[in-house]
């Protein structure tokens, strides 16, 4: 009897492999989606220069068109403004509806492998389920930890961007001139966004560039710089205002490092929580392999 385990767990794997494709040409031919050759001719159209896409990249890719179609008539306007907003600071040009698409189908390969698990280990089917779903949410909310890390990024440049401004005003009122002498010694995010802005004023409306940064970062600290600046194109003067600003703005950023600060204890005691269930993994497989093998010794 031992001798056919591996023999019969191989044939449901490739029973499950089977079970998929062929589940995956119904579902092709019911919802019209592209086969892979047209998906693939149409990639390489004008696109020489771009790697050769992989199977299950188009095969997802027809999927969350056909899924984001479904899911723009589901969305509220609330949660489709707000992803917008997210997705336009991000520089994302995917539709709210899309990126949600997206996000729901990277999950499917994982909830994908409980085809196979429900003929070799059936209680492993809610789990990988549970993991397809946390994949997937945080797959979601990737996009907006990403523009709350470039958020963080700026508001941690502000006491600098302030008081370079504070030096720029003492010899010229000229906003564009100060934003260029700023973004020489800015970071990267912040240096990105006055770039943008630059070319904004250069081509366009001071105030309406500098509303735009305002809208794009969306940080409390950016705002108050941007009523600076709009202070300064009015002819105010703005001295006392820039001094104050950079006292919250240096409060702001004892607060930001008191937060890392606190941070590090609570990923330690994740970690170790980590360590902790790795270890009772461990223990509870040894315990059900010697209990399988007891079992098999008395009932064999």
């Amino acid at each position: 009897m031992s001798g056919l385990h591996p023999a019969v767990s191989a044939a449901t794997v490739l029973a499950g492999i089977c079970f998929f494709f062929a589940l995956y040409l119904l579902l092709e031919k019911a919802f019209g989606i592209p086969s892979a050759a047209a998906s693939m001719a149409v990639r390489k159209a004008g696109r020489p220069k771009r790697e050769k896409p992989s199977l299950p990249d188009l095969w997802l890719g027809s999927l969350s068109v056909r899924l984001a179609l479904l899911l723009e008539r589901f969305q509220t306007d609330a949660v489709r403004e707000r992803l917008q907003t997210v997705l336009s600071s991000s520089g994302d040009g995917r539709t709210p509806a899309a990126y949600t698409a997206d996000c729901v189908v990277k999950a499917v390969p994982v909830a994908l492998l409980a085809l196979p698990a429900a003929f070799i280990f059936p209680l492993a089917c809610p789990f990988i389920l549970l993991a397809a779903v946390l994949y997937g949410v945080r797959t979601y909310r990737s996009v907006e930890r990403k523009e709350g890390k470039k958020k963080e990024e700026i508001e941690r440049e502000m006491p600098a961007f302030t008081a370079g401004i504070r030096a720029q005003l003492k010899h010229t009122r000229n906003v564009l001139m100060i934003l260029d002498a700023c973004r020489e010694h800015a970071g990267d995010a912040l240096k990105k966004e006055l770039d943008i802005t630059a070319a904004d004023m250069r081509t366009g409306n001071d105030l309406s560039a500098l509303t735009r940064l305002e809208t794009r970062v969306g940080s409390p600290l950016l705002t108050e710089a941007v009523r600076g600046l709009r202070a300064v194109l009015r002819g105010d003067n703005t001295e006392a205002y820039w001094e104050s600003l950079s006292v919250r703005c240096a409060d702001a950023q004892k607060q930001l490092l008191r937060r890392e600060a606190n941070r590090i204890p609570k990923k330690v005691r994740r970690l170790s929580l980590a360590l902790l269930g790795c270890f009772l993994l461990i223990f509870l497989t040894v315990i059900g392999v010697q209990l399988f093998d007891s079992l098999g010794v008395l009932f064999g």
